[in-house]
C-alpha cells in the first residue's frame, strides 16, 4: 500500500506543480506580499529596535494577507481534486487500476497540501527578504528566528484550507458545486462569523451596565513647563467592578465564537509573534547606531500562548481530511 500511495502522491504533486494554476497562486502570492508591505508603509529606520518591530510588524501585515492568498490556492489547486475527476470521467478508469480508494483520496489530498505548502513557505521566505530589502534592515537572529516562526500557523493554515475543500471536493459531483460550498463556508467562518461574533456575545451576556467615567488629568501650568499629573485614584466603585465583569464574560464569549474560525487562530498566532515578541524584546548595551546591540526575545511565552491556536488549526485540518476520507471510501458503491 505503501508503495502505490506515494506513487500517486508523486504523480499528483508533480502534476499540481508544473500546472498554470500553481503558478497563478504564486502571483497571488506575491501580490499579497506587496499589499502587505504598502499597508505596512515605506522608510527605513536606523536603531536596532525600530529595526526588530518593524519586520515582525511587516511579516504580520503581510502575513494576514497571504492567508486570503492561501484561501484563492486552496480553491485553484484543491477544489477539483475529485470532483474534477468526476467531470472527467476518469474516476472510475483510474479506480480500475490495482489501487484502493483510501491510496487514490491519500496521496491526491496530499500531495495537493504539499504544493500548497511549498508555495506557502515559498511566499513566507520571500516575504521576510523583501521586507529586509525595502525597510534595509540587519535583524538580529532573534528577531529573524521569531518572523521565521510566523510560517508555522500559515503553513497550517494552508493545510485547513486545503483539507475544506478536498472535503467539499470530495462530496460534490461538479466543480462549481464544490467552489461554491467551500466559498459559502469560509466567508462564513470568516468574515460573517468574525462581524457576527460581537453580536452573538451581546445578545447571550445581555447589554453592558452603565461604563463608568475615567477620571480627568489636572494641568499645572508653570511658566516653563506643564506638567499632567494623575488624580488619586479612589477605591474601585461597584460601578467599575460591574463593568469590568461584564466585559470579561463578554469577551469570553466573543472569543469562544470566534475560536470557530481557522482565521481567528491563524491571525492570533500571527498578533501573538508580532506584538507579543515586540513587546518582549529585551535590549542589552543599547545604543543608537550599535549594530552589535544584542536583543533577545522570550520564545518560551510566544510558544505557549500560540500553542493552543496551532492544536486547533491542527485539528481543523485533520478532521476535514478524515471525513474527506471516509466519505470517499463509502461512495464505492454509488460510483464504482
Amino acid at each position: 500500500m505503501s508503495s502505490r500511495l506515494f506513487t500517486i502522491y508523486k504523480w499528483s504533486l508533480f502534476e499540481s506543480i508544473k500546472s498554470r494554476r500553481f503558478l497563478i497562486v504564486m502571483v497571488a502570492y506575491g501580490l499579497s506580499i506587496v499589499m502587505g508591505m504598502l499597508a505596512q508603509g515605506l522608510g527605513s529606520f536606523k536603531t536596532t529596535f525600530a529595526q526588530a518591530s518593524l519586520l515582525l510588524h511587516a511579516v504580520y501585515s503581510s502575513g494576514m494577507w497571504v492567508t486570503f492568498a492561501t484561501v484563492f490556492g486552496a480553491l485553484i489547486l484543491a477544489v477539483d481534486a475529485i470532483s474534477g475527476e468526476r467531470e472527467k470521467r476518469t474516476l472510475p478508469l483510474v479506480l480500475s487500476q490495482p489501487i484502493t480508494r483510501a491510496e487514490f483520496i491519500m496521496g491526491k489530498s496530499l500531495a495537493i497540501i504539499t504544493a500548497l505548502c511549498l508555495a506557502t513557505i515559498t511566499a513566507h521566505v520571500i516575504l521576510i527578504l523583501a521586507a529586509i530589502s525595502i525597510f534595509q534592515l540587519t535583524p538580529p537572529p532573534d528577531i529573524l528566528s521569531a518572523s521565521l516562526y510566523c510560517a508555522i500557523p500559515g503553513l497550517l493554515f494552508a493545510t485547513t484550507v486545503s483539507s475544506l475543500s478536498i472535503l467539499f471536493s470530495t462530496l460534490s459531483r461538479k466543480t462549481i458545486s464544490a467552489l461554491m460550498a467551500t466559498l459559502v463556508f469560509v466567508i462564513a467562518i470568516g468574515p460573517i462569523l468574525n462581524v457576527c461574533a460581537p453580536l452573538i456575545a451581546s445578545a447571550i451576556v445581555g447589554p453592558p451596565p452603565e461604563r463608568p467615567v475615567q477620571p480627568g488629568y489636572v494641568v499645572i501650568t508653570n511658566t516653563s513647563v506643564n506638567v499632567s499629573i494623575p488624580p488619586i485614584q479612589p477605591p474601585e466603585s461597584e460601578l467599575v467592578k460591574e463593568w469590568k465583569q461584564w466585559y470579561s464574560r463578554y469577551s469570553a464569549v466573543r472569543d469562544a465564537i470566534s475560536a470557530i474560525s481557522p482565521f481567528y487562530h491563524a491571525e492570533q498566532c500571527f498578533h501573538i509573534v508580532a506584538f507579543g515578541a515586540s513587546s518582549s524584546i529585551e535590549v542589552s548595551s543599547f545604543t543608537e547606531g550599535n549594530s552589535s546591540t544584542e536583543v533577545s526575545i522570550d520564545f518560551a511565552t510566544i510558544i505557549d500562548k500560540t500553542a493552543p491556536h496551532l492544536l486547533a488549526l491542527i485539528v481543523y485540518t485533520v478532521v476535514p481530511f478524515l471525513l474527506a476520507t471516509v466519505s470517499f471510501m463509502k461512495q464505492e458503491e454509488a460510483i464504482a
